[in-house]
């Protein structure tokens, strides 16, 4: 049998779903294998079977599209696993940076494969990275927002992974007490807003096709629109100095 194998993305998650995933959700072949990790396979939905014995990188070192030599180790890995079946393997290379618009049109809505019953109001991302500090909103912000939102009798989800969030309280759900990017998306799935940054998760919670606000610089000149539904509710809330303008809109919206 005939296979096509996708090496592993080990990049920024806003590149890996908005060049890696749409490309691989393009590609019309039968019999398509991913590298990815556990708790990913809900974005690749076309995959008829998984690879998963190969290392990722930390977070630091994850900057747009990061290349890693070893595929030629990975390669031999596959072809051990999958005997006497003939397999074209597509490398990192063929998805670079002129890519990341190129498959914008293949969308899907990604579907959790564990529910776990994850349901919350709002949705919020509280990006904690080593990687441009800078762009990290204050720990006091996001807990006047969780604070506000739960004063209103509504609940609160984070989505994100442990070591690159701020460790929240007042908090219904964590994604990363649960399942990676499938809990990310089950929560995203069922709420009704999300409160990110120009980020992979909102790039993520575009996919999903769920109303969003972006508290930071959005790339809409760099083709960011390309990549959202422009019939679901996005708006860039300037708040970065003061999280009451956020509170307002936010509270303003779940109420209408």
């Amino acid at each position: 049998m005939k296979y096509k194998c996708y090496l592993p993305y080990r990049g920024e998650l806003g590149w890996m779903l908005s060049c890696f995933v749409k490309k691989f959700h393009s590609d019309s072949s039968d019999n398509k294998i991913i590298c990815c990790k556990k708790g990913h396979e809900c974005l690749f939905p076309t995959a008829v079977d998984f690879f998963y014995d190969w290392q990722d990188v930390q977070d630091f070192q994850k900057a747009g599209i990061l290349e890693v030599n070893d595929e030629e180790q990975i390669i031999e890995k596959i072809n051990n696993t999958f005997i006497n079946h003939e397999i074209n393997f597509i490398h990192l290379s063929e998805v670079g940076w002129h890519n990341k618009h190129d498959y914008a049109q293949y969308t899907f809505i990604p579907q959790s494969k564990q529910k776990f019953g994850l349901i919350t109001d709002v949705i919020i991302t509280p990006r904690k990275r080593v990687i441009e500090p800078h762009r990290n909103w204050t720990q006091q912000n996001w807990q006047s927002i969780i604070n506000a939102i739960v004063d209103q009798n509504m609940t609160v989800g984070v989505c994100g992974t442990k070591d690159t969030s701020f460790d929240l309280t007042n908090v219904k759900y964590k994604s990363y007490d649960y399942v990676d990017i499938d809990s990310d998306v089950e929560l995203i799935n069922n709420s009704k807003l999300v409160v990110t940054q120009e980020s992979g998760l909102q790039y993520l919670s575009f996919m999903c096709e769920k109303p969003t606000f972006c508290i930071d610089h959005y790339h809409k000149a760099h083709g960011a629109d390309l990549h959202r539904n422009t019939s679901i509710p996005f708006k860039e809330v300037s708040c970065w100095l003061d999280p009451k303008i956020l509170i307002k809109e936010i509270l303003i919206f779940l109420k209408k």
